[in-house]
């Protein structure tokens, strides 16, 4: 038990999950007053949304690797984990202030082991989520699939060209979605409702059809991604959902404002 409760690693994740709330609390309160401060478009917005989100996460990692640092290297924590050991509880005068804040701290240490093991039960369950979550994306690559008119096919070859993508692209009608979907980096594949061929016109069609190109040729598959994969580390921190949120939506605004440079109206 005593091994449990010293355990180096599961204190050093103790630490920087509570650092981390003040840490992306900060960071949020810099992107807010920057984007504010500088009116920054939408596309700038995702961008430094997503640095704030990374620089989070690095943040927290870099958190973990300073406290066992700190606990491997200080004799001072040491000692203190010594006393831990004899002592139940350290008892100070309650009227000193410095005798509190002690307590305070041998308190917290105490439960740190615990926050981290239930931190990491939680995680486990939430990585099984995100990845059937992600297999079930997949999946859309090969069920539900029908062949889309070749015009759309020869739209998206030459504009995707027009706009130095050199990816093959491929699109296809599916079944299974009820809104457009960009599913892939290196073999991105375009999925559009049954219902947008049939309610759509031409010139919609096509703004559709653009908003997606804009994703791949922005690399936002990849990118979301990745800061999908953050959330799930932070899923306890409510400013990294705030953040997240944020990003997702100055994402569709970026594209839709690329829509609009070739003379579409935003879908």
């Amino acid at each position: 038990m005593q091994s449990f409760v010293h355990s180096i690693l599961l204190q050093s994740l103790g630490y920087a999950i509570l650092q981390s709330l003040w840490q992306m609390a900060l960071l949020w309160l810099l992107y807010s007053f920057i984007a504010y401060l500088f009116k920054l478009r939408s596309k700038t917005k995702y961008t430094v949304a997503a640095c704030v989100q990374i620089t989070g996460f690095v943040w927290f990692l870099l958190t973990i690797y300073y406290y066992i640092q700190l606990q491997n290297d200080s004799t001072h924590l040491n000692e203190l984990n010594t006393l831990n050991d004899n002592f139940t509880f350290v008892s100070y005068e309650t009227n000193n202030f410095n005798g509190i804040i002690l307590n305070s701290i041998v308190r917290v240490e105490k439960i740190l082991p615990y926050l981290s093991f239930a931190y990491l039960l939680i995680l486990s369950f939430l990585f099984f989520k995100w990845s059937k979550s992600y297999s079930t994306t997949q999946m859309l690559r090969n069920k539900g699939l029908q062949k889309i008119d070749v015009q759309w096919k020869l739209f998206i070859k030459e504009t995707a060209a027009h706009l130095g993508i050199k990816k093959e692209i491929k699109i296809y009608i599916s079944n299974l979605i009820t809104s457009p979907l960009t599913i892939g980096f290196f073999k991105p594949i375009i999925l559009v409702p049954l219902a947008s061929i049939n309610l759509l016109s031409t010139q919609q069609m096509e703004a559709v059809l653009l908003h997606e190109l804009a994703h791949i040729k922005r690399l936002d598959y990849l990118l979301n991604l990745l800061l999908s994969f953050i959330e799930v580390i932070l899923f306890f921190n409510p400013f990294t959902k705030l953040i997240s949120i944020q990003f997702q939506n100055e994402r569709e605004n970026a594209c839709d404002d690329w829509v609009l440079q070739f003379k579409y109206n935003s879908t």
